[in-house]
């Protein structure tokens, strides 16, 4: 139902030439796919999504794009692609001045660092998320499991993961 709408909406983008539209309907789809667990279809659509932000010229797009792709790539367990659309997501977010999106994407840095078995690195991500929440008045980003709550717990070493040193 979700997916019929969003190709509704991405051919009337694509008839009027509106990418912007296109770019969320694109990514949309991606996202219903992720909600699925049809990883391979989700990164089809959100590599459409961060081409279409791209030839836009949208920076937010993109900076979204690489944050949902970083997060198939991890959920695929393909960390070190995650890393890398992490690491532009960060870049894009710090260049943007989004610092939201930026303790966002220090979180599942960290997380991938975690999973990759870099507990240090983990940890620093970590503490900077928590440090970029707090400067900016807010205890949670758009994930509502990105908390300040959360983060504190992870880095007590109360989550089943080993205690990052």
């Amino acid at each position: 139902m979700a997916t019929d709408c969003f190709d509704q909406a991405l051919r009337g983008a694509r008839h009027t030439g509106n990418l912007t539209i296109e770019h969320t309907a694109v990514r949309g789809l991606g996202s219903v796919h992720y909600l699925q667990g049809r990883f391979g279809p989700a990164t089809e659509h959100l590599e459409q999504a961060l081409a279409i932000a791209g030839r836009s010229g949208d920076r937010r797009g993109q900076l979204e794009a690489h944050q949902d792709l970083g997060h198939v790539c991890f959920a695929t367990n393909s960390h070190r692609a995650a890393l890398r659309h992490h690491n532009t997501a960060l870049g894009l977010a710090l260049d943007l001045d989004q610092p939201a999106d930026q303790a966002l994407v220090h979180d599942r840095l960290a997380h991938t660092h975690h999973a990759l078995g870099n507990p240090r690195q983990a940890r620093h991500h970590w503490q900077t998320a928590l440090e970029v929440l707090t400067a900016i008045g807010t205890d949670r980003t758009k994930d509502p499991a990105v908390t300040t709550a959360a983060i504190h717990v992870r880095l007590r070493g109360r989550t089943g993961l080993p205690m990052a040193r």
